[in-house]
């Protein structure tokens, strides 16, 4: 029987894994993501794993006249 933390991981992993939109969680503290969803690797065409090893590798799409834009609005 699962306990109420691991259902709610389940849950969140079903919901997230299920999105057609990429979603990812970082920790601020840690400097790194610890999850990312399996619309990453449809969309980007890259695994998922990539962002998890390079935090930072999602600004590889943004376009570049808009990402000195996005990385002031961090």
């Amino acid at each position: 029987m699962l306990n109420n933390l691991q259902e709610s991981e389940t849950n969140f992993r079903y919901l997230a894994d299920s999105m057609s939109e990429v979603f990812w969680l970082a920790d601020p503290k840690k400097g790194g993501t610890i999850y990312v969803n399996n619309a990453y690797e449809k969309i980007f065409e890259v695994p998922g794993q990539t962002l998890l090893d390079n935090p930072m590798s999602w600004t590889d799409y943004i376009d570049k006249r808009d990402l000195n834009k996005v990385m002031g609005a961090l």
